[in-house]
């Protein structure tokens, strides 16, 4: 099975193979900015048939709003239902592993984009009461840590804590004032610390697990300090990388006038009254992954960790160590959301699910990487704007063991020299020259007239 993380492809490049086609027409260079990812859209058979139809009536109703919205939403709602009534064990030896499904989801994008709308129509799914017909109170707003530490006391299993507009709890959390809090937030995404809460004038709270899950909006120019903060080594704890369903969408609003999917929304409905029905009656119910999926599961954590090991920039590398629980997460979420009795739930996981999750695991970075572009620059976009800034100062043609005698700053090395060159290739700055004097083959660059002294 092939595994899509959003990689870049290769670009094409001009190449001149006769001295006449030197002179050629050279066209205007493009502007140097990041290499577009390789788009990752959501697709229906990215959800399971319980909700596949209410994900996407709803995003188009609400004037076509991008899907994954709603998506985010209705598995964070989900994952706030289950708790920690069942935990996955993703390995197959390791018992000692088990991942409560946990998951922190954020619309990001402009106003009047319909991000609270979609995070509305999710959060309806949850049920109001529960099969004795008392009121679950499963979500919470805006409140205090007292406060939500009193709420999981009635709901230790967990709850939801929504959040309309997240910019401001995030740099409420980072504030020294309130360390204490961030700490218990950081410690409620894995669902297994403990949590003692000491009270001077009353009994003291106590807390088997910290189970919560979140769901929010923000806009890209508030999120974007934060995460400069983050890139400058501020805010650093982890804080920002728990939010791993982070779904930024520019995709303009048009006006649409249906009626809701009666039968979609039905599904959905009840779907989640399964989920609450199964976390009344388990607790801690672990689940594991069938031999097929155990395979699949294994070889995705063996390319990512490969990958871990030779990523370079931080940030990447933060979130990449956690997308091995995320990947097992959404596995044991999408095989609930698929079951049809939640009295009979098998607590084998097949490998469907694992390839639902892996294709989560691609829009998810690929996501994450349009996050990023708020902030930071595709690193093959700053070598390439370093040897930009020093074409003047090269001959007209040059070969890339010339450039790398030069030891410019952020050139110095053949794999950074091909790399700016290889940009700059593909936004028209350079044409390779290709030639076979004496019959051996040899590479040269040609360099934009406009961009040579």
């Amino acid at each position: 099975m092939k595994f899509n993380f959003g990689f870049r492809k290769k670009p094409s490049t001009p190449v001149c193979t006769d001295e006449k086609e030197l002179d050629t027409y050279w066209e205007p260079p493009a502007k140097l900015h990041s290499v577009s990812l390789e788009e990752v859209t959501l697709d229906p058979d990215y959800l399971p048939k319980s909700v596949r139809n209410f994900v996407f009536s709803n995003a188009y109703r609400l004037n076509d709003a991008s899907p994954e919205f709603v998506a985010g939403a209705v598995i964070a709602c989900a994952a706030a239902v289950i708790g920690n009534s069942a935990v996955i064990q993703p390995k197959r030896n390791d018992v000692g592993w088990t991942v409560v499904p946990t998951i922190w989801s954020c619309a990001i994008a402009e106003p009047s984009k319909m991000k609270s709308p979609a995070l509305d129509v999710a959060q309806a799914l949850i049920p109001k009461e529960n099969s004795s017909g008392k009121p679950t109170n499963l979500v919470i707003g805006d409140v205090t840590k007292e406060a939500l530490t009193l709420k999981l006391v009635d709901n230790p299993k967990g709850i939801l804590f929504s959040r309309d507009e997240l910019a401001g709890w995030l740099t409420g959390l980072y504030s020294e004032s309130r360390a204490a809090e961030r700490g218990f937030f950081l410690s409620a995404f894995n669902g297994n610390s403990t949590h003692i809460e000491s009270r001077i004038s009353r009994d003291d709270v106590e807390l088997e697990a910290t189970v919560l899950s979140l769901l929010g909006t923000i806009q890209p120019s508030m999120l974007a300090p934060l995460l400069e903060s983050r890139k400058e080594g501020e805010k650093n704890d982890g804080l920002l990388e728990r939010i791993q369903l982070l779904f930024y969408s520019t995709k303009p609003e048009q006006h649409t006038d249906i009626a809701p999917d009666e039968e979609a929304d039905t599904s959905a409905k009840q779907i989640f009254q399964k989920l609450l029905s199964f976390r009344e009656n388990n607790d801690r119910t672990r689940f594991i992954l069938n031999d097929e999926a155990q395979k699949i599961m294994s070889e995705y954590n063996t390319l990512r960790i490969k990958r871990l090991s030779k990523e370079e920039q931080g940030h990447i590398q933060a979130v990449l160590g956690k997308y091995g629980a995320l990947c097992a997460k959404l596995t044991l979420i999408f095989h609930l959301l698929s079951m049809t009795n939640a009295n009979d739930v098998s607590n084998i996981i097949e490998a469907k699910h694992v390839k639902m999750a892996l294709k989560w695991m691609s829009l998810v970075e690929f996501h994450y990487h349009k996050v990023m572009s708020l902030v930071t620059e595709d690193p093959n976009i700053e070598v390439a704007k370093s040897l930009l800034s020093k074409l003047p100062e090269l001959p007209n043609q040059f070969n890339k063991r010339y450039l790398q005698r030069k030891n410019w700053k952020g050139l110095t090395t053949n794999a950074k020299c091909q790399q700016a060159i290889d940009c700059l290739l593909e936004h028209g700055y350079l044409k390779e020259v290709s030639e076979s004097p004496n019959g051996k083959p040899r590479t040269s660059y040609l360099i934009h007239p406009d961009f040579h002294k």
